[in-house]
């Protein structure tokens, strides 16, 4: 709904809106929903059950060029690393939000069942502490295939982006083996190897049936 008020109130469509008025500004020229061309090499292909489903542009051009509504306002961006991470700095160095602005949003608002206590949302992303005892401010999405990650460390200047593109390893499964390394050298905790949690039988039943 966001996306449409946006629309009818500019005069432009969504996209092109998030061009002028956000990335643009800040020398981001590679995130879109038409990302360069449909057949581009440089996106990677997703894979379902050991079978290559093609790309999202793909998928796109095949349904009229134009992105299932449900991705607009939404998330269904196409963007490279290097768009990713002046994105994450354009909220670090506040050239998108003022600082009262990003506080609010980075500021514990209701806590997240199943962590016990230790995780928070905010306002459009989530807050906890790392093993550092620093501030983690992190968020992610997928389709069931393309799996993404992003948290920021500001106390230590630090952000990890991961993307995955195949169903059965995840970025939540990935990521946290990459910053183990990252900050110890050796991964302490492989969390590949972890089964995962739920809050009840009926998640888990709807997860086995989605995976």
């Amino acid at each position: 709904m966001l996306g449409i008020i946006i629309e009818k109130v500019s005069g432009m469509s969504y996209e092109a809106f998030l061009k002028q008025n956000l990335f643009e500004p800040n020398e981001i020229h590679g995130i879109a929903y038409h990302y360069a061309d449909a057949n581009n090499e440089n996106i990677a292909d997703r894979f379902q059950n050991g079978k290559d489903w093609g790309t999202i542009p793909q998928h796109i051009v095949a349904v009229g060029n134009e992105p299932y509504w449900n991705l607009k306002a939404n998330d269904g961006l196409e963007a490279s690393l290097n768009d990713t991470f002046l994105w994450a700095n354009a909220f670090t160095y506040h050239n998108i939000l003022n600082d009262s602005t990003i506080q609010e949003m980075c500021t514990a608002q209701i806590v997240e069942e199943g962590y016990n206590g230790q995780s928070f949302f905010g306002n459009g992303c989530n807050i906890s502490q790392s093993r550092r005892n620093t501030k983690m401010i992190d968020n992610g999405g997928s389709n069931r295939i393309y799996f993404a990650r992003l948290f920021r460390l500001p106390q230590e200047g630090l952000v990890f982006y991961i993307v995955t593109n195949k169903s059965s390893i995840n970025a939540n499964m990935v990521l946290p083996n990459v910053t183990q390394f990252y900050f110890t050298g050796i991964i302490e905790q492989d969390a590949l190897t972890l089964k995962p949690k739920f809050e009840n039988a009926d998640a888990e039943h709807i997860y086995t049936i989605l995976v």
